[in-house]
C-alpha cells in the first residue's frame, strides 16, 4: 500500500473513489479502477486491506442475540 494511494471524496453527495497513482491498484468489487462511484455496502481492496464502504450506519444482518441470565 502507497503513503496515498487512493482518495474518497463527497461530490455533490455522491462518494468516488480515486487511485492516485499506486503501483499496485485499487479494486472495486472484483475490478481494478482509476475512479469509479461508490454506493453503500460497496467493497474495495487496496493491497491485502479489504474496505466496505457505508452511508450511514449499516444495519446488522441478524438482531442481536439476548444472553440467558
Amino acid at each position: 500500500v502507497a503513503p496515498l494511494h487512493a482518495m474518497i471524496e463527497d461530490r455533490d453527495g455522491d462518494y468516488y473513489i480515486s487511485d492516485l497513482g499506486s503501483q499496485t491498484g485499487t479494486v472495486k468489487g472484483s475490478a481494478r479502477i482509476l475512479e469509479d462511484r461508490l454506493n453503500s455496502g460497496d467493497e474495495v481492496k487496496i493491497g491485502t486491506y479489504r474496505i466496505q464502504f457505508y452511508i450511514g450506519v449499516p444495519k446488522p444482518a441478524a438482531p442481536p442475540k439476548m444472553q440467558s441470565e
